[in-house]
């Protein structure tokens, strides 16, 4: 599933969408509600049923963004996710395998779990989108 976050006013071309998959949206908008109150008044930012802010609440959470990553805090912030991620993968590197049902039993498989990711580009990208967007809508 991805995340189409269409500009509702853009002025700019980069302005007029910006879009992710599951992987990148999700840590990316986690990362906004942990910064910002206006990123928590989007009720459905998980989902495309056309949530958004408007231009002046996406301005300001651009801007939040935009001296989050001046300040080295975005990168202090996936260090922090890295660490609890590579405990996360020690804990499940430790487990016992089991079943694995792909082959029907036959064998074993490792337990593990595909992490959401967040990267500094990420944030920039959505930045400079939110800067332009005139506001947004999650489809």
């Amino acid at each position: 599933m991805g995340m189409d976050i269409y500009g509702k006013n853009p002025t700019a071309q980069v302005g007029n969408y910006f879009g992710r998959n599951m992987r990148g949206w999700a840590p990316l908008w986690d990362y906004c509600r942990s910064l910002s109150s206006l990123a928590s008044q989007v009720k459905n930012g998980y989902t495309n049923d056309g949530d958004g802010l408007d231009a002046a609440k996406a301005s300001s959470l651009a801007k939040t963004l935009q001296d989050e990553l001046e300040r080295g805090r975005t990168s202090e912030y996936i260090a922090h996710l890295e660490a609890m991620q590579a405990e996360r993968e020690k804990i499940l590197s430790e487990l016992p395998d089991e079943p694995c049902h792909v082959c029907n039993g036959t064998g074993k498989v490792r337990v593990s779990e595909t992490p959401y990711r967040l990267n500094e580009q990420n944030v920039r990208d959505f930045a400079v989108f939110l800067k332009h967007c005139g506001g947004f809508t999650i489809f």
